[in-house]
């Protein structure tokens, strides 16, 4: 999206067809990497889907003219990544603890 304004406010159409390009390649490079990640961690998924949520309230009720301060938007967003993270390292320590366990049993045998 950022490319996408920066593409809008040049007046250089080589800049804009170099930005593009740049950044299918980029996204290209990077896709598989950012769905293996997303894949080994559903929770993120949700969470995307939920900031989507709260942008389109947000931009919905500031299209019916009701002003919410954006900090309030950016404190749940850093509130519920900050949550998420704790969450996905906990279960990472539980599953390393799960399978240190395991080894130990089977190293008994």
């Amino acid at each position: 999206d950022s490319v996408l304004t920066a593409i809008g406010l040049v007046e250089n159409v080589w800049i804009m067809v170099d930005a593009i390009v740049v950044s299918i390649i980029v996204m290209l490079i990077s896709a598989e990497g950012v769905s293996q990640f997303i894949e080994k961690y559903p929770s993120l998924k949700t969470l995307g889907l939920c900031f989507l949520v709260l942008i389109g309230v947000f931009l919905t009720a500031d299209g019916f003219g009701l002003h919410i301060h954006k900090g309030y938007i950016y404190w749940a967003m850093g509130f519920s990544s900050i949550v998420i993270i704790l969450n996905i390292r906990q279960k990472e320590r539980e599953l390393a603890r799960t399978e240190k366990i395991h080894a130990e049993v089977e190293s008994r045998e």
